[in-house]
């Protein structure tokens, strides 16, 4: 049983929108409040525009109700890079204020002293969730605890300073970073009285002194299985191919599918080019995508859209006879909320080039279809699934449970957790 004292403090960069962390922030708050405790998030009204491509700002997962407005002192940097966003040069000048803030002030441009601005009540039990990146979200979640001597839990749905680069950040960039952050990082998991990640991947990232205290809590579905089981078509009227989500450059780095697909569809346009269909769900910021449909004579049979509210996904979704990943330039530790999404509507997953890590592992865990090496190969999986197709086969996975997919079912791993921290002490440093 957990106090009902208890407030939790939910950090994070973008509170608004429909990107995936929006939608894993939203599972760990209906969880929270269900088991009576008291959840406030602080929306961060930065002086500057920031860009994640999974960002829809039309579509809001977190109702604006629920947040709480800081509006922070802003530094000098900051301030000028909202005079460079109305200029057509200004992506270049802000990269240089990008690195300059790194050097100045040690953290990243998003960082604010969120706990001069944002009031915690003293009288009540405190838990702070700071959920990056970036990370900057890790050291205000930080300063906030010790502030007011809260608990901490850091959320790492990526590494910060440990690990990978991030994805669109170069090598160079990256080292940059990590040679000026890490130390703040590592002062903040020492403070830390818990962490928690989406993969047993990314927490072999850590040092391992900090391993007692991690807890994979896992990117769900943001679908519930009892909501869309009756719901899903066996035998969809056309042949999709379904990619759901942000897709980035680093999943462009080679032209197999592309490649594959092309030859499968030109062969048979004669006969089925209206039977055919790629669709890229939520991806339409990636411009080098859009030169790959072109550059193989895809455009006819291609679908590229924006990133879609939750109910009108859901007729690419149930219709898809194929559900597309592409690995990842350099990385076979991520793992994406799109493999849950995926598996919650029983579709065949095809992997064109295997990444041997994370992606390929899941595709052959859960049986849930085909992990290639080269583009022959995904041309013999596509006309083997286009025959079942025309033959009009249930292309549906096997039969089983997959609500312990879905975000709400992975989130009550926070509720165990928080039981846990009621009964520790906070760190002595």
């Amino acid at each position: 049983m957990i106090s009902k004292h208890i407030t939790v403090h939910i950090i994070i960069s973008h509170p608004k929108g429909n990107g995936t962390f929006t939608h894993r922030i939203k599972s760990f708050k209906n969880a929270l409040e269900l088991n009576g405790l008291k959840v406030k998030i602080p929306h961060i009204l930065y002086p500057f525009e920031t860009y994640y491509q999974g960002i829809s700002k039309e579509i809001n997962i977190i109702p604006e109700k629920s947040l709480i407005i800081i509006k922070p002192k802003s530094n000098l940097i900051q301030n000028t890079t909202t005079k460079l966003q109305k200029l057509t040069s200004g992506k270049i000048l802000i990269k240089i204020l990008y690195a300059l803030n790194i050097l100045l002030y040690k953290i990243d441009l998003w960082y604010v002293p969120l706990f001069k601005s944002y009031t915690i009540n003293h009288l009540e039990d405190n838990i702070i969730i700071a959920s990056g990146g970036p990370g900057s979200v890790f050291r205000m979640g930080y300063e906030l605890a010790n502030n007011s001597n809260s608990k901490l839990i850091l959320d790492y749905r990526d590494p910060w300073n440990l690990g990978y680069n991030l994805l669109e950040t170069g090598s160079w960039i990256n080292k940059f970073k990590r040679k000026i952050m890490l130390k703040t990082e590592l002062q903040i998991l020492e403070y830390a009285h818990h962490i928690t990640t989406v993969s047993e991947s990314l927490k072999s990232f850590f040092p391992k002194k900090y391993h007692h205290k991690i807890t994979v809590i896992e990117n769900g579905s943001n679908f519930e299985q009892d909501e869309i089981i009756d719901l899903i078509n066996p035998t969809p009227s056309k042949f999709n191919i379904t990619y759901l989500g942000t897709i980035y450059h680093e999943q462009l780095f080679e032209e197999d599918f592309f490649k594959a697909f092309s030859q499968f569809y030109h062969d048979k346009a004669d006969n089925y080019k209206n039977h055919i269909r790629l669709n890229f769900i939520g991806s339409d910021k990636n411009d080098r995508l859009k030169l790959l449909i072109k550059k193989y004579d895809l455009n006819e049979a291609t679908v590229i859209t924006k990133r879609l509210k939750q109910e009108d996904l859901l007729k690419y979704l149930v219709n898809a006879s194929l559900f597309l990943h592409l690995r990842f330039k350099g990385r076979s530790k991520i793992i994406t909320s799109k493999i849950a999404d995926y598996l919650m509507f029983r579709k065949p997953i095809l992997l064109p080039i295997s990444d041997d890590g994370d992606i390929a592992e899941t595709i052959r865990k859960y049986k849930a279809g085909y992990v290639c090496s080269n583009y022959l190969e995904v041309v013999n999986t596509l006309e083997n699934e286009f025959q079942g197709f025309l033959n009009k086969e249930d292309i549906t996975l096997r039969k089983g449970d997959f609500s312990c997919l879905s975000r709400s079912e992975i989130a009550n791993k926070l509720i165990e957790l928080i039981k846990g921290l009621e009964e520790s002490n906070p760190p002595s440093l």
